[in-house]
Order: structure tokens, then C-alpha cells, then sequence
């Protein structure tokens, strides 16, 4: 903890939780219709949240062997070609999943893209990079972060999910939900950060392509 409470550590902290929270403003902003007043409270919350939550990934993103959010440049430059590659690799089966279990297309072209920077920023940053950095501080090994980080994603889905989870749709939802997550988990820890958010960007562009050929 005192590690995570130093001035340089909460300076980094900050300028990641700043960058972040940016880039979740456009979605937060693009669902205030859905949610009312608490979007405000969203706007107002999401840069200390974001800030508090890349401590724990400037603090002890090295623990446990893994490599930090911000590596060598040759290794963050591998990281988002092998993130970029494997994405547009598996963007087809999802695609073609999301076409089959109908999976409702956002409202716009300014939708896809707020959601990109929202699955990038806040989605990695929350879901990979920080539980992976807290789980590896309090183990010492990557792959409880892992776990933890995968059984949180699928325990968000649970919630969005509409359909029982007893149906395959939703089970296969689930099993996309931790599989991304998991990746996403591995790239962060051999990689950092760069390489997962690009992970997540480019799975979102499916998104984007299904909405101009579809929406």
C-alpha cells in the first residue's frame, strides 16, 4: 500500500485515470438518455474512480512477472500487432454470433465508436489491467488475476444478459464474455496496457461493421 500511496505513483495514476475517463465520456453521454441524472453523477465520478483504479495498475503492474502497463517499446510494439492480428482473426466468429443471436445493434455510428473507446478504456482498465495488477500484488502470480478477472466479466454479463442463462445464446455470451476477458488478461500481463486496449478496440470494430451493413 505504500507503494500505491507514493506522489509519483498517483501522478501516473491520475494522467491514466484522466486519459480514461475521457474516453468513457461519449458513452456515458450517449446512454444520459437511458439513465437520466445518473449519467451526471457518472460524468463527475468516472475521472476519480479511473484514477483510483490505475493506482493499483502503476503500483504493482510488475508484480507477479508481469511486465508493467507501459513496457519497452519493442515489446509494447509486438504486444499490439499479435493484440491487432488475433482480433481480426476471431471478428469473423463473432460477427457471425452476433448476427445468429441478434444481438441489437447500437443507435449510430458516434454509438460505435463512443463504445469502442469505452470497451478500450474503461472495460480494459477495469475489468484486465487492475484486477490482474491487485491479484498479482496479493499472490504473486498472474493467474489468479486471471480467474478473478474472467469470473467478474462473466459476472457483469449475468446482469446485461436478458435471455435465462439455462439458454445456449446467453451461455455462449458468457463464454465470448471470458474468453475476451482472458486474453485481454494475458496481453496486459506479457504486453501492458497498450496491448490490451487495443485487444479490446479492435473486437468493438465488428460492431462498427455491423451497423453499416446491417444498421
Amino acid at each position: 500500500m505504500r507503494q500505491y500511496l507514493t506522489i509519483q505513483n498517483l501522478k501516473q495514476a491520475a494522467v491514466i485515470g484522466a486519459v480514461v475517463g475521457f474516453m468513457a465520456v461519449p458513452h456515458i453521454l450517449e446512454k444520459g438518455s437511458d439513465t437520466g441524472e445518473l449519467a451526471i453523477v457518472l460524468l463527475f465520478a468516472v475521472f476519480p474512480l479511473m484514477t483510483v483504479v490505475a493506482g493499483s495498475v502503476t503500483a504493482w503492474g510488475r508484480t507477479g512477472g508481469m511486465v508493467g502497463p507501459f513496457p519497452a517499446e519493442s515489446r509494447v510494439r509486438t504486444g499490439v500487432f499479435v493484440a491487432v492480428g488475433v482480433g481480426l482473426l476471431v471478428s469473423p466468429l463473432l460477427f457471425w454470433l452476433d448476427s445468429v443471436l441478434a444481438v441489437p445493434l447500437p443507435k449510430s455510428t458516434l454509438s460505435c465508436m463512443a463504445l469502442m473507446l469505452w470497451v478500450a478504456g474503461f472495460e480494459t482498465l477495469f475489468f484486465r489491467a487492475s484486477t490482474m495488477s491487485f491479484m498479482a500484488r496479493v499472490s504473486g502470480r498472474q493467474w489468479p488475476g486471471i480467474v478473478c478477472a474472467v469470473l467478474l466479466r462473466m459476472l457483469v454479463g449475468v446482469i446485461q444478459i436478458t435471455e435465462p442463462l439455462s439458454d445456449w445464446p446467453s451461455v455462449i455470451k458468457l463464454v465470448t464474455f471470458g474468453g475476451g476477458t482472458a486474453f485481454g488478461c494475458i496481453l496486459f500481463a506479457r504486453a501492458g496496457l497498450p496491448a490490451a486496449m487495443a485487444f479490446s478496440a479492435v473486437l468493438v470494430l465488428r460492431v462498427l461493421v455491423r451497423y453499416w451493413i446491417c444498421g
